[in-house]
């Protein structure tokens, strides 16, 4: 009898023993990890707090008047949204909490005016592309990554204002759905 005894000993051990430290070391291999969207903001650019930044908002709104076409407009819209969710992210990084929300605050309202052209333009007989509408849902997706990321952050703002931007981000997705 003693002489089963000991070698049972030893594989109840390692029995008992290997798959705690197996499943110790898959809890230490997984990581959580916010889903990062792959698109690139362009570069802003003249920040709102450089002393220049009143003629680039003056050309912005020129170059906006001046573009008649509807589909370049709607790229237009979405360039200077990227540029302005770029901007709000460098000013959190700068430690300008009220400028980065009114620039998250702008660059949402430049994208929401895109799906109204993009229908416009579909009745005139001239419809996105299909890389246009990608990207575009693309950089609807990292506007609200952007928007999260930076509210974070930012610790003096109303739970309204920040519920009306993010709501406002899905709207547009919504919208853009719907062409």
């Amino acid at each position: 009898m003693k002489k089963y005894l000991i070698p049972f000993l030893i594989l109840l051990i390692v029995f008992f023993s290997i798959p705690p430290f197996y499943l110790m070391a898959q809890s230490q291999s997984i990581e959580l990890r916010e889903p990062s969207v792959v698109y690139d903001l362009p570069y802003p650019g003249i920040l709102p707090d450089h002393p220049l930044y009143i003629f680039k908002k003056t050309r912005d709104n020129v170059l906006v008047f001046a573009t008649r076409d509807t589909m370049k407009k709607a790229q237009l819209y979405l360039l200077m949204s990227d540029k302005h969710i770029a901007m709000a992210a460098e000013l959190e990084n700068k430690g300008k909490d009220s400028q980065a929300f009114e620039q998250l605050q702008e660059a949402e309202a430049l994208f929401a005016e895109i799906p109204p052209l993009l229908k416009t333009s579909k009745q005139q007989g001239v419809s996105a592309t299909g890389d246009f509408m990608q990207t575009l849902f693309l950089s609807n997706a990292k506007h609200e990554q952007v928007i999260t990321q930076v509210i974070k952050n930012i610790t003096d703002l109303q739970v309204d204002e920040v519920n009306a931007l993010l709501k406002l981000n899905k709207t547009s997705q919504e919208n853009l759905r719907k062409i």
